[in-house]
C-alpha cells in the first residue's frame, strides 16, 4: 500500500503544471500509507508469501492488493517440508467479499496522493532533534556518562504539586454533571468498536453490582472517548471470602467512589491505606450510592458520613502480626 500510495504520489505530481510537492510532502505521504493499510507488517514464512502472489493471480486481483496473514491461513494448504498449495475457491470469495472496500481504499489513496502533490496537507516535520525521545535519551545518556543519573531529576524542576482538596470534595463529582443520554446507535457503537472487549467481559444481563445499573446504563462519556462503557475489576473487602477479599466487576463510577470514600476514612484516621477498596465490601459502598443512567454517580451524604466513621474505626485496628 506504500509503495502504491508514493506511486500515486509521483505521477500526479509529475503530471501537474509545476511541481508544487517537497519533501515534506512525500513524508506525508509516507506517514499517511498505515491509515488504509488492511493490516500491519508481520512476518511469515517464505511458502506463505508465496502462497499470496499463487492466489492473487487465480482470484485475479488488482495488482496492489495483499491478502493478510488471516487470509492467507484461509487458503493454503500446507504440508510440513513442501511448499503450499492453495484453494483457488477460498481464494476467490476472499477477494470477491473485499473488492468493494479494497477500492473505496483505492479512492482514499488517490485523495491523500493528491493532497501531497499539490502540498495541501500541512504537515510540518519537526528536527529529529526536537523529538521528545531524542532529547529524553540524550540527557540520560550524559547523565550516566558524568555518573549523575540523579541529577535529571533536579534539571527538570520540582514535580507539580496538586491541590490539596477536603476529604469530602470528591462527593461533589456528580452534582453539576450534565448528563447526556446516547441514542441506540451510539449504545451500539461502543458495544461493538469503543468498548467491545469490555462489553464482552459480561453477559448481556449483567448489572454492577454496586449500582445495579446495566451495561447500556453505565453507557456515557469519558475522557478518552465521547461514549464508552466505563467498567473496572478491583479487590473489595469479603467477609465470606478466604482471605477477607474477593475481585468484583463493578463500573467505574462504584470504583472510584469505593477508592475515594476509603481515602477520606484514611484521612480521618489519620493512617495510611495502600489497596484503597480493600477497605470496603460490596454492601457498604451500595448503600451511599444515588445512581443515574449515563452519569458519574451522586451520594447520599448522611450514609456516607457514617460509612466513613466505620471504616475509620477500621483502619486505627493495628493488623495482627504474623505468627
Amino acid at each position: 500500500m506504500k509503495d502504491h500510495l508514493l506511486a500515486e504520489f509521483e505521477k500526479i505530481s509529475a503530471g501537474l503544471d509545476r511541481v508544487l510537492a517537497n519533501e515534506a510532502a512525500e513524508k506525508f505521504a509516507k506517514r499517511s500509507a498505515p491509515m488504509v493499510s488492511a493490516y500491519d507488517n508481520t512476518v511469515i514464512c517464505n511458502d506463505c508469501n508465496n502462497a499470496d502472489a499463487v492466489a492473487k493471480k487465480l482470484a485475479e486481483t488488482h495488482p496492489s492488493f495483499s491478502f493478510s496473514p488471516a487470509e492467507i491461513l484461509a487458503f493454503v494448504i500446507a504440508s510440513p517440508n513442501a511448499e503450499h498449495k492453495v484453494n483457488p475457491t477460498v481464494a476467490t470469495r476472499i477477494w470477491n467479499e473485499n473488492r468493494e472496500t479494497f477500492h473505496l481504499r483505492m479512492k482514499i489513496v488517490s485523495r491523500i496522493a493528491e493532497i501531497a502533490a499539490k502540498n495541501e496537507h500541512w504537515y510540518q516535520a519537526t528536527p529529529y532533534q526536537l523529538h521528545p525521545d531524542y532529547i529524553r535519551q540524550t540527557a540520560e545518556s550524559y547523565a550516566s556518562s558524568r555518573e549523575a543519573r540523579r541529577a535529571l531529576r533536579v534539571l527538570c524542576g520540582p514535580p507539580r504539586k496538586q491541590n490539596t482538596k477536603a476529604p469530602k470534595a470528591w462527593r461533589a463529582k456528580g452534582i453539576n454533571y450534565r448528563v447526556q443520554t446516547p441514542t441506540a446507535g451510539q449504545i451500539e457503537h461502543v458495544a461493538k468498536v469503543t468498548s467491545h472487549k469490555r462489553w464482552q467481559m459480561v453477559a448481556e444481563d449483567w448489572h454492577c453490582p454496586g449500582c445495579r445499573r446495566s451495561k447500556a446504563q453505565i453507557v456515557r462519556p469519558t475522557k478518552q472517548s465521547p461514549w464508552a462503557l466505563p467498567i473496572t475489576s478491583k479487590v473489595y473487602r469479603d467477609g465470606s471470602a478466604k482471605y477477607g477479599f474477593s475481585s468484583v466487576l463493578v463500573c467505574d463510577d462504584c470504583g472510584s467512589a469505593a477508592v475515594d470514600i476509603v481515602k477520606e476514612a484514611a484521612a480521618v484516621a489519620g493512617v495510611e491505606v495502600g489497596a484503597y477498596a480493600r477497605q470496603i465490601d460490596m454492601g457498604e459502598l451500595a448503600q451511599i450510592i444515588l445512581p443515574r443512567p449515563h452519569a458519574v454517580h451522586r451520594i447520599a451524604n448522611d450514609k456516607a458520613d457514617a460509612l466513613v466513621e466505620i471504616i475509620a474505626a477500621r483502619l486505627r485496628v493495628p493488623l495482627p502480626l504474623a505468627p
